[in-house]
């Protein structure tokens, strides 16, 4: 069974409008589609094989009623024949159906895609071939315009050169009314037109829209099941973690005070090092200070000490040479 999509009855096979030259002319619009309505009718066919199926259940007790009272073992045998038939049926029935419940939603979803891009390219192309036929239409209705101006301009020109100036002149100006009056009165029929392609192009995609939010319906609702589901867990998982936090706060602010006198006892061992190594630093000058003091003693010491025995050796050195000089006395 071929399904027609309901969208379909919004674009017509053709949509007839009138030509420059007054000939009707008629625009293909989107092909015949299957719409989503295909799962749904194929379900219906499925409950009613199962309602095919119900019936002969119902009819199975009369068969083996007719073969226990006739005695007939054929008949029995036929009815248990067509009893495991029956049953190996509904179970492909329902596996049938349960399939096709399953699939449904997906299978609709993506026949749904698909019809609506294979929709969405006809409109597009078929608004395309509408916009080119009223720009050349409206093209021709400019271009008959200005012919109309510049045939007038000529005649008002040729005017001048006869001997009913004013005559001519009016008749030319009846002529370029006239012409004027019937490219007016198309040009309202071709604004008329596009008014209506416009709103009829609106209704379409109003309803479009419409259509299409009835058929995400299902899924948006579901989407905002799970949303709040979702939320609800958050708002569970928030209170559960706002109920820890809410114990631990104890270990929490035992934990900081703890960790505050540490803080507290590091600064204060930091400061102590602080003011051991200035006071180590004044003593370790102080002490820099004693050392060049007693380098400078030490040198001025062994300056005297060298001058001590310059002074001994030069003494020395004159006692040797009054020596040599005294006489001998005799004895």
């Amino acid at each position: 069974m071929t399904s027609v999509c309901p969208l379909q009855s919004l674009y017509p096979t053709a949509t007839p409008f009138q030509r420059s030259s007054g000939a009707p002319r008629r625009l293909p619009y989107a092909p015949r589609l299957s719409g989503p309505l295909c799962g749904v009718l194929s379900l219906c066919v499925l409950l009613t094989v199962l309602a095919g199926s119900s019936v002969a259940h119902a009819q199975q007790p009369a068969l083996e009623a007719q073969a226990d009272t006739g005695g007939d073992a054929d008949a029995k045998a036929r009815a248990d024949q067509t009893h495991v038939v029956q049953v190996n049926a509904d179970q492909a029935n329902a596996a049938q159906a349960n399939a096709a419940q399953v699939n449904a939603p997906q299978a609709n979803a993506a026949q749904t895609n698909a019809d609506q891009t294979n929709l969405d390219e006809a409109n597009a192309k078929a608004n395309q071939e509408i916009s080119a036929a009223f720009a050349a239409r409206q093209a021709d209705l400019d271009r008959r315009a200005q012919l109309n101006d510049y045939r007038y301009g000529v005649a008002r020109h040729n005017c001048y050169s006869k001997w009913l100036v004013n005559y001519c002149l009016d008749k030319a100006l009846d002529v370029r009314r006239a012409t004027h009056a019937e490219i007016r009165k198309e040009q309202l029929a071709l604004d008329a037109e596009r008014r209506a392609q416009h709103a009829l192009e609106r209704d379409r995609q109003a309803e479009i829209k419409r259509v299409r939010n009835e058929a995400e319906a299902p899924q948006r609702a579901e989407q905002d099941l799970r949303n709040q589901q979702a939320y609800e867990e958050r708002q569970r998982q928030h209170a559960l973690d706002q109920a820890r936090r809410d114990a631990e706060a104890p270990q929490r602010a035992a934990n900081q005070r703890a960790y505050d006198q540490k803080q507290a006892e590091y600064q204060r061992k930091l400061d102590d090092a602080r003011r051991q190594g200035a006071a180590e630093a004044d003593q370790r000058a102080a002490n820099a200070r004693k050392f060049e003091e007693k380098q400078q003693r030490a040198k001025l010491h062994a300056a005297e000490i060298e001058a001590r025995k310059q002074r001994a050796a030069q003494k020395q050195g004159q006692d040797s040479q009054n020596g040599a000089q005294q006489p001998l006395q005799p004895q």
